[in-house]
């Protein structure tokens, strides 16, 4: 499961370094086995009210604390993540519930079941735990609609790069353009379709089995990789 950095990164150790700073802000920095529970907390922490609409940074602590199987803390990275949406990410929402209902207690279940509309957490709720870091906190929300906007037009340019190396019949240089960015972004949704698209159209079935191995226990494109691999079974049985 890609979960972080799929594996901890044990390459470069600094000990002397606050424990925050062994992150920085960049997405998907490795995390390593030095760090106890407390200081991989404190980065989160730190990192998300720094730049509270990290969507990034959100989905990483929630996968953490589904690796540690920590409900407790799932829940709290939930709500947090829920508070931040605001009534934004209804669909990001509805995703994350269908895992609380396999993770959560029931009566947690029930409390984020009222979430999954119009209707939004917020800050001064009294069901939220002290694991939460925008209880009762005093931050503005900042919007994410513009990061979006950016974020769609640099995969918009992106995938312009994609369509001109198949376009040009270069499908191996196409899908290794794909393949490296997924490496990085393994839950974007636009690049594994692509990449699904173009194992179906050029019946790349072995290729398609070493993605699907990989990628295919991802949080938010699970769906994709299933629905990809019952096509891919049935086309050769």
């Amino acid at each position: 499961m890609h979960l972080l950095n799929d594996k901890f990164n044990t390459d470069q150790l600094i000990s002397v370094a606050d424990p925050f700073f062994y992150f920085g802000l960049e997405k998907n920095t490795p995390i390593s086995h030095s760090l106890n529970a407390a200081h991989i907390k404190h980065f989160f922490e730190y990192s998300l009210k720094q730049n509270p609409n990290n969507l990034s940074c959100h989905m990483q602590r929630i996968k953490f604390a589904l690796h540690k199987k920590n409900h407790h803390e799932f829940f709290a990275a939930l709500c947090d993540l829920f508070i931040i949406l605001d009534q934004q990410g209804l669909s990001l929402r509805q995703r994350l519930f269908t895992y609380a209902q396999k993770k959560l207690p029931q009566e947690q279940v029930e409390i984020l079941s009222a979430y999954l509309t119009d209707k939004k957490i917020t800050d001064d709720a009294e069901f939220l735990p002290e694991l939460c870091f925008f209880k009762k906190e005093i931050i503005k929300l900042l919007t994410i609609a513009s990061h979006a906007d950016d974020k769609k037009k640099t995969i918009e340019d992106t995938l312009h790069t994609i369509e001109s190396y198949i376009k040009h019949s270069q499908f191996d240089a196409a899908e290794d353009c794909i393949l490296s960015l997924l490496k990085n972004d393994p839950e974007n949704e636009l690049l594994t379709i692509k990449l699904i698209d173009l194992y179906k159209a050029l019946n790349y079935t072995d290729k398609f089995n070493q993605a699907y191995e990989e990628f295919a226990d991802c949080l938010l494109t699970s769906s994709y990789w299933d629905e990809a691999n019952q096509y891919f079974l049935k086309k050769h049985h």
